[in-house]
């Protein structure tokens, strides 16, 4: 037993020393949505929804967890910006399919 938990840390170190190494601090990675605000593109990620079925296809549509937060849909809104998804038009990446 005392030989096999020898060769499990030995194991250990090696493959921790064979891991690459990072540099700076971690990172994680999102998908990002193509969008034009003021004429230029730009992108943008979907972090949370206000609304379970928008939350659910936008999940579904960037293939990462879109968190349901019921409390957005208080946001006064001065602070909001106009977003306008399109349902027909140009076949693309939107949520209905559509670009333009």
């Amino acid at each position: 037993m005392k030989k096999l938990s020898l060769f499990i840390i030995a194991a250990m170190v090696v493959l921790t020393a064979c891991a690459p190494k990072q540099s700076g601090p971690a990172k994680a990675e999102l998908p990002a949505g193509k969008a034009y605000a003021e004429g230029k593109e730009i992108y943008f990620v979907h972090t949370e929804a206000s609304d379970a079925g928008v939350a659910e296809k936008l999940t579904g549509m960037m293939k990462s967890p879109v968190i349901l937060v019921p409390a957005l849909a208080n946001v006064p809104d001065e602070v909001l910006a106009n977003v306008y998804v399109f349902t027909n038009g140009l076949a693309g990446s939107g949520p209905f399919g559509f670009s333009t």
